[in-house]
């Protein structure tokens, strides 16, 4: 019982973090030029950390990417 609620507010906790990045990428994509590429990782969200590392935002897309990572591997690992 105990495991199955640690690995539960893990994985709350990494999709909000996932979710807050992204949020925070599109902003950070939207502030710059050519905005168009906010839109694309609005829809596209598999391309924001990439748009966001070539935008400069490299800390908001290593963010992304680790809870992305860390998510997948919490649900590997423990079978959710």
């Amino acid at each position: 019982m105990t495991r199955e609620l640690a690995v539960l507010g893990a994985l709350a906790l990494l999709t909000g973090t996932f979710l807050t990045a992204h949020v925070i990428i599109v902003a950070g994509l939207f502030v710059r030029r050519p905005r168009w590429r906010a839109v694309i990782a609005l829809l596209m969200p598999p391309l924001a950390p990439i748009l966001a590392y070539n935008a400069g935002l490299h800390v908001r897309a290593i963010i992304w990417g680790l809870a992305t990572l860390t998510y997948v591997l919490v649900r590997v690992s423990f079978r959710v």
